[in-house]
């Protein structure tokens, strides 16, 4: 909802909302780590791929500021509510 609204919040806010959200997902993600898995590597998979998003997630900001192509990250609001509302009602 706040891609589709294109919302400008305070740094601080975005900074809780991104904290919250970060410390429940990374705890999804290590409850479900298999039982025959090293913890170690399972751990340095988990930042790679973290660091890697963050990469890729800020060069593609700069794509869209430089183009000013902010109805890209409209759509990509509108398909991710529509995926998870989806993933919720098929549960």
């Amino acid at each position: 909802l706040l891609l589709v609204s294109l919302a400008r919040l305070p740094v601080t806010v975005s900074i809780a909302l991104v904290g919250a959200f970060a410390i429940f997902h990374g705890h999804a993600h290590g409850a479900e780590m298999p039982s025959a898995a090293t913890p170690l590597l399972y751990g340095l998979g988990f930042i790679l791929a973290t660091g890697t998003l963050h990469l890729v997630g800020i060069g593609f900001s700069r794509w869209v500021r430089h183009f000013k192509a902010e109805w890209v990250l409209r759509g990509i609001g509108v398909l991710t509510g529509s995926l998870g509302a989806w993933l919720l009602l098929a549960a």
